[in-house]
């Protein structure tokens, strides 16, 4: 297990992830489709609808979990993302 993958999915990003969701009412910030809801305890819950949060600048690259570098978004539009992201790596090794 990578030590960034270990210790980035901590208490800590929790808390954050649900600052982001409710941040974005729940709504992916590409395309705004609704990825996530309130359960009757009052968090938030992607299990249903599949919203996943995405990390802006990668934990593998030095980012972390502040909500700054954390977005909610649907699972098309992480792929996308994270394919732009290694578009870019590839390229910025290239060079």
């Amino acid at each position: 297990l990578e030590p960034w993958r270990a210790n980035g999915y901590d208490k800590q990003y929790r808390k954050q992830r649900q600052l982001v969701i409710e941040k974005q009412s729940g709504r992916c910030a590409v395309c705004g489709k609704k990825v996530a809801e309130k359960t009757s305890s009052g968090r938030w819950s992607c299990a249903r609808l599949g919203g996943q949060v995405h990390h802006t600048k990668p934990l593998r690259s030095g980012g972390t979990s502040d909500l700054s570098n954390l977005i909610l978004v649907c699972p098309s539009c992480h792929a996308y993302l994270d394919a732009e992201l290694r578009r870019a790596e590839g390229s910025e090794k290239a060079l």
